[in-house]
This record gives C-alpha cells, sequence and structure tokens, in this order.
C-alpha cells in the first residue's frame, strides 16, 4: 500500500512539473538539470537525482522544481529539508498563481511535520548575555532567535559549538533518528580562559600566562669548568676505548702463543715466550688504561655538577638579591 501511495506521489511531483520543462522546451541549463534529475528520480538514483533539482533551482528558481527536490529528499530521508522545501514551494506556488501545486505542497509539509526531528538548544540567559557569544553548528552559526526553539533537523551527527572572547570553547554531538526524534542540550556556562597571577610586594594582579624565563649569562668560571668537564669526559672515552684495543691485542698475542705447539704444559719455545710477554705488556696498558679513563670520567663528573650547582647559587643569589620581591603563586 506505502509502494503504491509513494509511486502515486512520485508520478504527480513529476506532472506538476511538466509545464515549467516542457514550455521552456529544454533551451536553458536549468531545464536540462531539471529533466536529468527527472529521469534518475525515476530510476531510483536519488542521491544522484536531488542535487540535480538543486542546481535547476539555483539556475531559475520555480515551485515545480521546488516540489521535485522536496519529494526528492523525502524519498532520500532528508525529511527536514524536504519539509523547508514543501513549505518553500508552498510559498513560491502562491507567487505563481499554481494552486494545484500550493495545495500539493501544503499537504506534504503538513504530513511531514509530524515525522521529522527536531534539536532544541537551551540556552540560559548567563550565557545567551555573554558579550561575542557565537553558537554553531554543524559550522553554521545560529541565529539569537532561533535559542530555546525546536528546530527541523536531517537525522545524522551534528557538532554544536560555542565560543566568546576570553573563554574556553565548548563544543558536543547530538545524534538524532532519522524520523520523529525529540532531542534537547543544555549548553553549559563556558569557563574562562586559565590566567596566571603575578604577586608583586603583596598585591596580586592577572596577566598572561608567563613567558619561560631566560637562562641567566653564566660566569667565567662556570664556563671554564663546563669545558674542563666536556673535555675530561672526552679524554676518558678516548682512553677507555685504548684500554679495549689493548685488552684485545692482550688476548691475540696469548692465543698466538698457544696455537702450533709454541706454548704447552711443558713450557714455550722462543716465539711462545715472545707472544706471552707481548700479550702481559698488552694487559698491563689496558689496565691502566681503564684506571685511566675511569679517573677522568669521575673528574668530568664532579667538574659538570660543581658548575651546575655554582650556576643554581648565582641565580638563587640574582632573584633573591634583586628589588622589588617577586614571586609566581600559581595559575587561577
Amino acid at each position: 500500500m506505502a509502494q503504491h501511495r509513494r509511486a502515486a506521489w512520485l508520478a504527480l511531483a513529476l506532472s506538476l512539473t511538466v509545464p515549467r520543462w516542457a514550455a521552456a522546451q529544454d533551451t536553458t541549463r536549468a531545464d536540462e538539470t531539471f529533466h536529468a534529475g527527472r529521469e534518475l528520480m525515476k530510476d531510483g538514483k536519488l542521491a544522484e537525482a536531488c542535487p540535480k533539482f538543486e542546481e535547476s533551482q539555483k539556475a531559475d528558481p520555480a515551485s515545480g522544481t521546488l516540489l521535485a527536490l522536496a519529494y526528492c529528499q523525502e524519498l532520500s530521508g532528508l525529511l527536514a529539508s524536504a519539509h523547508a522545501n514543501y513549505l518553500a514551494a508552498t510559498t513560491l506556488a502562491a507567487k505563481e498563481g499554481q494552486g494545484e501545486r500550493q495545495k500539493a505542497a501544503g499537504e506534504r509539509a503538513e504530513a511531514l511535520s509530524k515525522r521529522v526531528s527536531t534539536l532544541t538548544i537551551l540556552v540560559a540567559t548567563e550565557l545567551a548575555q555573554q558579550p561575542g557569544l557565537r553558537i554553531k553548528r554543524d559550522g553554521i552559526e545560529l541565529d539569537r532567535t532561533t535559542y530555546n526553539v525546536a528546530l527541523p533537523l536531517n537525522g545524522g551527527t551534528h557538532l554544536i559549538e560555542a565560543t566568546a572572547p576570553g573563554h574556553e570553547r565548548w563544543a558536543g554531538v547530538v545524534t538524532l533518528q532519522n524520523e520523529a526524534d525529540r532531542k534537547t542540550l543544555q549548553l553549559p556556562l563556558l569557563e574562562p580562559e586559565a590566567a596566571s597571577f603575578i604577586e608583586i610586594a603583596g598585591a596580586r594582579r592577572a596577566s598572561a600566562p608567563a613567558a619561560p624565563a631566560a637562562r641567566p649569562i653564566e660566569s667565567p668560571s662556570v664556563r671554564r669548568m663546563r669545558h674542563v668537564s666536556l673535555g675530561l669526559g672526552i679524554a676518558s672515552a678516548a682512553t677507555f676505548g685504548l684500554g679495549v684495543t689493548f685488552g684485545l691485542a692482550a688476548k691475540s698475542r696469548n692465543d698466538a702463543s698457544n696455537r702450533d705447539g709454541h706454548c704447552d704444559a711443558t713450557g714455550c719455545d722462543a716465539y711462545g715466550v715472545e707472544r706471552r710477554n707481548a700479550a702481559l705488556d698488552a694487559a698491563r696498558l689496558s689496565t691502566w688504561s681503564f684506571v685511566a679513563a675511569g679517573a677522568l670520567g669521575v673528574s668530568s663528573l664532579i667538574l659538570y655538577f660543581k658548575a651546575e650547582s655554582t650556576a643554581s647559587t648565582q641565580l638563587a643569589t640574582s632573584l633573591v638579591g634583586g628589588s622589588p620581591h617577586v614571586s609566581l603563586s600559581g595559575s587561577f
């Protein structure tokens, strides 16, 4: 039954628009796009048909085109858009003297009004009086007359935003069903933007968030300590590398003494003795290199921390010794 009613309405919607495009004999772009949309809708290609009707209506507004567009949107599930266009078609048809179209569009608008989903955005008086308040739905700013009013809206997910100078942005999403979904969204009061405070001689005043403090200029002695600490660190790493090199050399020479029978349980021949002695020399150098690397590393760390301690002492002295006294009291 529903399918029969839909088919009948499709025939009616299209037949009501025939005088509009036939009289023009398809000579304009508006007529061409309208005719294309008409054929697409007859084939059930609604997603392609509706934009064609919109294009035709923009090029040459007519109540017949609006009626076809509204019906295409209704079939596509865009009930709020369809309802708005039925109402617009009613008004336009009355101006054109098209009584039959006016009646048909009015009947469809009335029938559809019970099925359209709505969203009410509640705005408290205190929030509405906020200077510079802007409320947007899906990126489009709402007129203040639409606050606290149930507005027809197509089904789907919608983004709601509220902004005001000097306040944090608020955003939320609302999902509406395609038909007869009535939802209400209460907007909260906007929070003030975070501000820092500086306490000067017991008086508190608000300021913009403080920029990071500049690093104090290092004294020559601190700079020298840092340079020496860096040099000792590099020397420690290099000496450690020597220790590893001599250690590997000692192992290689000891392995050479044991190859080809140069050394066995009874002793070593001349070559084996020479290789063993060379291995011992390399092992001693490796050991002393590791000891030196450790000493240099410890010295580097001592100088580094001494330089940091000296720099911190200089910074504390410069802050306390100045006038007037300034202290950061936190964020409110």
